[in-house]
C-alpha cells in the first residue's frame, strides 16, 4: 500500500494506472521540408501557464509557444513562429493524432517494488471506435469509456528573405462513457475544436493569463532569502495546480 502523511479523497491506495491515450499534443513542423531537432532552449512561463521552445533550424529561428488551457476542458493550443532571416523559406504546420500507444514490456521480477506503477498491458485495451483525418475517438472495450483526440489548424506559408510569420494549431480532447461514449466524445471535441478556433490563440493566452494572475494571487509565496527554494516551491504548485482535476470528480494521481 502506499503511505501518505496526509490524506485526500480520492488518493489511490495500492497503484493508480493511467492508460496512454491518442497522442495529439504536437503538431508536425517542418522548415522547408524538414524537421527541427533537439530545442536550443526551453522556456516555462509560469506566470502565464505558456511553455516555450526554441529552435535554429539552418540558421533560422524557430519559436514554438503552447498552452494547455486551464479555462476550458482539453485543450492544446500551439503557435509556431519562425523568422525567415537572409533567405526565403516554407514553415508547414500539420496537426496529428497518434494512435494510443500499446504497453507491451515485460515487468522485471526483480525490480523493487513501486506501487505507484500499476500493471503492464501485453495488449492495448483501446479498440479503434473511429479514425478520421483529423482525429480519432478510442473506446475501452471492457467499461465503455471513450476518449476523442481531434486537431485543426496550421497550414502552409511562405516568407521572402527578412520576413517573419506564425502558424496556429490546436488540438483538444474529450471522454465519455455509456452506450454512446464515443459519439458524445467526438461530438464534444468538435465543439471545444470549433470554439477554440473561433477564439483564435492570441485570445486563448489572454484567457491563460488572466487565470493564472488570480490563482497566483492566492497561491503565491515568497522567500526573500532562499529564490532557488521559492522558485522551486512556485514550480512545484504549477505542476500540481495542472495535474490535478477541477471537475469535483476526478482522482489524484499516486
Amino acid at each position: 500500500p502506499i503511505a501518505y502523511h496526509e490524506s485526500a479523497h480520492g488518493f489511490a491506495t495500492e497503484s493508480d494506472t493511467r492508460l496512454a491515450v491518442a497522442d495529439a499534443t504536437l503538431p508536425e513542423i517542418l522548415i522547408d521540408g524538414a524537421a527541427p531537432g533537439a530545442p536550443v532552449r526551453i522556456d516555462l512561463d509560469m506566470r502565464r501557464g505558456l511553455l516555450v521552445q526554441h529552435f535554429v533550424v539552418a540558421g533560422r529561428a524557430l519559436r514554438v509557444e503552447q498552452l494547455v488551457a486551464m479555462d476550458r476542458s482539453g485543450l492544446i493550443a500551439t503557435r509556431v513562429a519562425v523568422d525567415a532571416g537572409d533567405a526565403p523559406v516554407r514553415l508547414s504546420v500539420m496537426p496529428r493524432v497518434s494512435a494510443p500507444p500499446v504497453d507491451a514490456h515485460e515487468v522485471d521480477p526483480d525490480a523493487p517494488h513501486d506501487p505507484r506503477v500499476g500493471p503492464a498491458f501485453k495488449a492495448s485495451p483501446w479498440d479503434e471506435a473511429l479514425v478520421r483525418a483529423d482525429g480519432r475517438v478510442d473506446r475501452l472495450r471492457h467499461t465503455g469509456f471513450a476518449v476523442a483526440a481531434l486537431g485543426s489548424g496550421g497550414g502552409e506559408i511562405a516568407l521572402a528573405a527578412g520576413e517573419g510569420g506564425a502558424l496556429d494549431s490546436f488540438a483538444v480532447y474529450a471522454a465519455s462513457r455509456g452506450d454512446e461514449s464515443a459519439a458524445a466524445a467526438l461530438a464534444a471535441a468538435e465543439a471545444g475544436l470549433a470554439a477554440a478556433r473561433a477564439a483564435g490563440f492570441d485570445a486563448l493566452l489572454a484567457e491563460q493569463t488572466n487565470w493564472f494572475a488570480a490563482w497566483w494571487d492566492e497561491a503565491f509565496v515568497s522567500f526573500p532569502d532562499a529564490p532557488l527554494a521559492e522558485q522551486s516551491l512556485r514550480h512545484a504548485l504549477f505542476q500540481l495546480v495542472q495535474a490535478v482535476g477541477r471537475d469535483g470528480s476526478a482522482s489524484i494521481g499516486a
